[in-house]
């Protein structure tokens, strides 16, 4: 019974950090110049929520991390998007390649 609980509390967590991801994407998206179509919002709210859950992976690293910085992690995922994330990578790489 231990087990299922743990699993139901992961699960819960995962749809959180996705839930807070699909909004800030799609509010980035809404609050943009360009047009806003139903299938590029979902797209949006599936990428970004996406790494938003990918948050949870700072377990790894910090198991006992607070609920509160997992979600704050979750949502600076979700703001930075993909392609920030993308340079963010490259420029970490970029220095470990002129050490």
């Amino acid at each position: 019974m231990n087990r299922l609980n743990a699993l139901t509390e992961a699960l819960f967590a995962s749809a959180v950090f996705f839930l807070v991801g699909a909004s800030i994407g799609v509010a980035q998206l809404v609050s943009g110049s360009g047009p806003v179509t139903w299938r590029l919002a979902f797209a949006r709210a599936i990428t970004v929520g996406g790494l938003s859950v990918a948050a949870g992976a700072i377990l790894i690293w910090i198991p006992d991390a607070p609920v509160l910085g997992q979600v704050g992690l979750s949502a600076a995922l979700a703001s930075l998007g993909t392609s920030g994330l993308e340079r963010l990578f490259f420029r970490i790489m970029k220095r470990k390649g002129e050490e």
